[in-house]
């Protein structure tokens, strides 16, 4: 985070996590990610303290109840542009490949 911060040199950055709970599409789709295997407690366990380091790093956090955070940083990148930013997209997630074209740029943190 702080190489980005440093690269990139943003106007805006917010760090985007998936809430706890079900989403929208848990409602639409009962059997969405029923195959995934449950969080390891060992993990789940770690989850608040990176939220408290990232935003000791000085970075927002950003989590809403009821959607991933996929769709979040969706709705974010399109506002941003709509409103003149250009956007840097910064994930392992590929699904986000669908939100490059000339104003969002993504780069693959794996």
């Amino acid at each position: 985070l702080k190489r980005l911060r440093s690269d990139v040199g943003a106007e805006h950055a917010v760090c985007v996590f998936d809430a706890s709970g079900p989403t929208f599409r848990d409602a639409w789709y009962p059997e969405y990610k029923a195959q995934r295997a449950p969080m390891p407690p060992e993990l789940r366990a770690q989850i608040e303290p990176i939220h408290e380091v990232v935003k000791l790093l000085g970075w927002p956090v950003l989590t809403v109840p009821g959607i991933e955070a996929d769709d979040a940083i969706g709705t974010l990148s399109r506002v941003a542009v709509a409103q003149g930013h250009r956007v840097i997209v910064s994930t392992g997630d590929k699904d986000l490949a669908q939100l490059v074209n000339a104003d969002v740029e993504l780069i693959n943190t794996m």
